[in-house]
């Protein structure tokens, strides 16, 4: 059975419907439980479901066949096609495809995690609104919001009194009474504000696609010189750029320097150089792959500093992000103010992999090496400023 907060949804429907859905809400249950089964098995009409990823549409594909097992004709997993013994179906499409259901018809449709789909609005105009033409069909997208795009366009549609048509529903996780509302509470404490808001309140933010707020009101007017007491190094990739950059105590960046171009023993000397100059400062260096092999040459030549390895996986590399969006919303670090630093902090982005994972990186031919400088220096700041701290058994008492 649907909860209330889908069922209040289900009850007020109209022709062309948005859901902006917290996470955990309930969306894709929503649509494989509720109104894929209501058009294939009550209605014996074909039902078009449209994801952003392949993953997330094997996902639902198999999913379906599980739910629908008894009443199967057949189930095609290379053509993401289920048929039932009453004629209903069920066709699976990605929107990584721009002509996704062309040439098909459905009696109703619905488009999955609607937000990370950057050309939506293309797509719903030239391939998937057509095919709701034989059956004077019902749409529906649903999803997390992500920006000002045209799942956000279609929301809006649905609060404006003259398009009839459109209905618009604001479902955040708090609306599933599945969800302990104590777990929402230690998200909403370990999160950055906005992603919080995003993706759990279900709010649409302007420039939701960039990672960091607050860029340019974080840059102060000081010079570099004064004490550094955290330093954070990028190592170059290629064509990248090697980034030393320092935190004060008090959050100031009073060191950033980038090269290219020489050789690792130079790197490991210019670097002890300059951490020499600033005593008990800790440093934190990228020793990921070639990284760690530097990473030992760099702690031999500092014997008197703390020299720290971090090891870059998916998700150490998001702590480390989202750590660095904590200090920008809390205005704890003031910036040198470096053109490159600035325009490579303002270009970071969020983007989804090909197997629908979120990924938050510099854009396609950008670099990023001044914001990884950054962020590793962070790192070490981030006890001092966070000031959350919860071990496994806080987090047992919470849930209990």
């Amino acid at each position: 059975m649907p909860h209330p907060g889908q069922m209040r949804i289900l009850a007020a429907r109209k022709t062309f419907n948005a859901v902006a859905c917290g996470r955990r809400f309930g969306k894709t249950h929503l649509v494989n439980c509720e109104l894929a089964v209501e058009t294939m098995v009550d209605e014996a009409a074909p039902f078009g479901y449209f994801a952003p990823t392949y993953k997330l549409l094997a996902q639902s594909f198999r999913d379906m066949v599980v739910r629908l097992k008894p009443v199967i004709k057949s189930a095609n997993a290379t053509d993401r096609r289920i048929e039932l013994i009453n004629g209903g179906t069920w066709e699976g499409w990605t929107l990584e495809d721009e002509d996704a259901g062309r040439s098909r018809k459905y009696k109703r449709v619905a488009i999955d995690e609607a937000g990370l789909c950057k050309k939506l609005g293309q797509i719903w105009n030239d391939a998937i609104l057509p095919t709701l033409s034989d059956y004077s069909g019902e749409a529906w997208l649903l999803g997390t919001p992500k920006g000002m795009n045209f799942f956000h366009e279609a929301f809006q549609r649905g609060q404006d009194p003259t398009q009839s048509l459109w209905a618009s529903f604001h479902a955040p996780t708090s609306a599933n009474p599945y969800i302990r509302s104590s777990f929402i509470e230690i998200a909403r404490a370990q999160m950055p504000e906005r992603s919080f808001r995003q993706e759990y309140l279900a709010e649409f933010l302007e420039d939701a696609g960039g990672v960091f707020q607050g860029v340019r009101e974080c840059i102060g007017s000081h010079t570099q010189g004064d004490p550094c007491k955290f330093f954070g190094l990028d190592l170059a990739r290629t064509q990248d750029y090697s980034v030393l950059s320092g935190l004060g105590e008090d959050g100031r960046q009073n060191h950033l320097s980038r090269w290219n171009g020489i050789q690792w023993e130079a790197t490991v000397e210019r670097v002890a150089r300059v951490v020499e100059q600033h005593p008990g400062a800790v440093l934190v260096v990228d020793s990921t792959g070639v990284g760690d092999p530097v990473y030992e040459l760099i702690r031999r030549r500092l014997p008197s500093h703390r020299v720290v390895s971090f090891k870059f996986t998916h998700d150490s590399k998001r702590q480390l992000i989202e750590n660095l969006q904590l200090q920008f919303e809390r205005r704890a670090i003031s910036l040198l103010n470096d053109p490159v630093q600035t325009g490579e902090l303002l270009a970071y982005e969020y983007d989804v992999t090909a197997k629908g994972t979120v990924t938050m990186n510099a854009p396609d031919g950008m670099h990023d090496d001044t914001v990884i400088g950054l962020a590793l220096a962070a790192w070490e700041f981030r006890p001092r400023q966070t000031g959350f701290s919860m071990d496994l058994d806080d987090w047992r008492k919470v849930m209990l």
